[in-house]
């Protein structure tokens, strides 16, 4: 009837909460809040196929997300093995996507997700979670990068590599500055009405 009704077969209501779980995982991995994004995410099995990976930017950025907040919680194997899943991904199927008006968006995830990889492998080195392919590829992008983080004389490598491959945080809070151009605002608002009622 208004396609929300589940007797005719819609899905329309069970795909809105379905992406609205990955919605609240990226949200609270803004605003770092990494443990209630996973909460959120609970109800899907990341390690299967799913409705996520209908769609491969969906699928990258719940990934890269899920991966992300793992990584942050200190969870390394976790998030090793997340990583190497869909970067084995993207190795084998790369130039089927080259015409997807995503593609950019998919590149910039999968450097940053090789980046991550880079900072988690130094952190936790675990060579069998990898795959081979994948471990060729991350050394070839970041070998000299990581030897020196394993030596543990790479500390501005660590800053640079997390810097490029974390998400664009957020405020909970408003900033100071937002608060003065509101205040501003709320004055020449009450300036507008005086000088209106005379």
């Amino acid at each position: 009837m208004n396609g929300y009704d589940h007797d005719d077969g819609s899905n329309v209501l069970k795909m809105l909460g379905y992406y609205s779980m990955i919605g609240l995982l990226r949200v609270h991995c803004l605003l770092g809040d990494y443990c209630t994004g996973l909460k959120f995410l609970s109800p899907i099995d990341i390690s299967e196929q799913g409705v996520y990976t209908t769609v491969i930017g969906s699928c990258i950025s719940t990934i890269y997300h899920y991966g992300f907040a793992n990584f942050m919680m200190h969870r390394y194997a976790d998030a090793i093995h997340q990583f190497n899943r869909i970067l084995l991904y993207m190795l084998k199927y790369k130039e089927y996507h080259q015409k997807s008006p995503q593609y950019d968006l998919l590149l910039k995830k999968n450097e940053q997700m090789y980046a991550l990889l880079a900072i988690c492998l130094s952190l936790c080195p675990q060579n069998n979670l990898t795959d081979e392919n994948v471990s060729i590829e991350l050394k070839g992008r970041y070998g000299t990068k990581m030897t020196k983080m394993l030596r543990c004389d790479g500390e501005k490598y660590y800053d640079e590599l997390f810097s490029f491959a974390c998400p664009k945080f957020i405020a909970a809070s408003p900033s100071v500055f937002y608060n003065q151009v509101l205040s501003k605002a709320k004055i020449a608002l009450v300036v507008f009405f005086c000088i209106y009622l005379l």
